[in-house]
């Protein structure tokens, strides 16, 4: 009795352990399939940089994949399963917290699969919330890597470069420091933009930690035509434009064949056989034209007023349509602008005249009667025109037109002679008035 008793039990412990495997094998082979994130783990941190700046790089750590899905390589869809398992991707909960650990501080990573696959596969994924705590981390030392770098900038306005100088940077950042720029525009820059220098470690096992990562500075200094002239150095076209403008004294054949309008409001023909001169040059304002979608595109003239008075040597026989001659002893005094001009002003970056050593600069010489003609010898649309003074300070005020300041002058004296010639008026009529009021009294009486 007591042997069968012994049977009887082994028999039930038996089928016990069958049924516990068949559940086993229904759940893990027959039924869903369970990939625990964390025990099998999936999950592999990575940080760098020092304590209290510390980093962490979230990575997959593909040699445990294999012992993750090993229980199902019988399974027809093997190949799908560790696919799915492999693509397995990691984010932080809170993205702030990168670049500030220390040690002992703990975050959440949250797993991120294709949910649409896994359900097709009927995988399901436990523990995908995984709270992690920061170890390892190096104390650090601080870099002020920013400090005593100069970033510095060459080339042509709007096509200009940016490139860094460590020369005074000390050691411990040129030693463990390189800079990068974050900007795709080098090579294209223009005054007045702004590039973003990035501060990165040579290592991420550095003992250092950065201060600053990346810090932006303002573009300047790149040549080019200006948009002011105000504050640049000219001294030496100031000059050439003097001395050109000086030769429209010093040649009778091209003072008499400049246009003037002369005072007596005549025309004339003038030449250097039947009239003498007497002139006069005054500086009047030097007028800047640029184009603003071109910064090599720029002329500068100076403006010069030219007061000539011709004397008639000799009876004009013969002149012109439309001009009348003038007698032996005869003068008339014009007025005439002397325009200097000279192109391509191209600034360096302390503001002076750039010169690469194989440029010449060019003069012309025009003369324009009438002020407001001169905008006229600028032939591009496109320019826009600033007037500035011997100092080149710019001139604010718009220059009124000489013919409608001439027409002005001719209303206020019209005006005035009207005014005058009524007042006279009514002095004769009142007068009159008076005067026979008395005749006519004195006879009554």
């Amino acid at each position: 009795m007591i042997k069968s008793k012994k049977i009887a039990t082994s028999l039930s412990c038996l089928v016990l352990c069958l049924l516990t495997l068949c559940s086993v094998f229904v759940l893990s082979g027959c039924g869903g399939i369970s990939i625990d994130v964390k025990a099998n783990y999936l999950l592999h941190p990575v940080f760098s940089g020092c304590n209290g700046k510390g980093s962490v790089e979230l990575e997959l750590n593909y040699k445990n994949v294999d012992y993750a899905v090993q229980s199902y390589i019988n399974n027809d869809k093997y190949s799908d399963i560790y696919s799915l398992v492999s693509d397995i991707d990691f984010e932080l909960e809170d993205e702030s917290v990168n670049g500030k650990l220390k040690n002992d501080d703990s975050f959440k990573v949250i797993t991120k699969y294709d949910e649409d696959k896994a359900t097709e596969l009927g995988v399901t994924f436990t523990n995908t919330e995984i709270t992690c705590k920061v170890q390892d981390l190096k104390d650090g030392t601080e870099l002020d890597a920013f400090k005593d770098v100069k970033v510095t900038f060459s080339g042509e306005d709007g096509s200009g470069y940016a490139s860094v100088n460590t020369d005074d940077c000390k050691r411990a950042v040129t030693s463990n420091v390189y800079f990068t720029f974050e900007d795709e525009n080098n090579g294209k820059l223009k005054n007045g933009d702004e590039v973003t220098v990035k501060a990165n470690l040579y290592s991420d096992d550095s003992s250092y930690f950065l201060k600053e990562e990346s810090k932006k500075y303002k573009v300047d200094g790149l040549y080019g035509a200006r948009k002011s002239l105000e504050g640049t150095d000219l001294g030496d076209v100031k000059e050439e434009i003097r001395k050109k403008a000086n030769t429209a004294t010093k040649d009778d054949v091209s003072i008499a064949h400049y246009d003037y309008k002369f005072s007596s409001g005549k025309k004339r023909d003038l030449n250097s056989y039947s009239f003498s001169f007497e002139t006069k040059m005054e500086f009047e304002k030097y007028v800047y034209a640029y184009d603003p979608d071109d910064v090599s595109d720029n002329t500068l003239a100076g403006v010069y007023k030219l007061t000539t008075t011709a004397k008639c040597k000799n009876d004009q026989s013969y002149v012109s349509e439309g001009a009348e001659a003038m007698k032996k002893g005869d003068n008339d005094t014009g007025v005439t602008y002397i325009v200097v001009t000279t192109s391509d002003l191209i600034f360096s970056s302390d503001n002076k005249l750039y010169d690469n050593g194989y440029f010449s600069r060019y003069y012309g010489m025009e003369s324009c009667a009438d002020l407001n003609d001169i905008k006229d010898l600028f032939d591009n649309n496109n320019y826009v025109l600033v007037n500035y003074d011997e100092n080149f300070k710019e001139l604010k005020d718009a220059e009124p037109s000489t013919e409608k300041a001439t027409e002005k002058a001719t209303e206020k004296s019209t005006e005035k002679t009207t005014e005058k010639s009524d007042e006279k008026s009514t002095e004769k009529a009142t007068t009159k008035t008076s005067e026979v009021s008395t005749e006519k009294a004195t006879a009554k009486n």
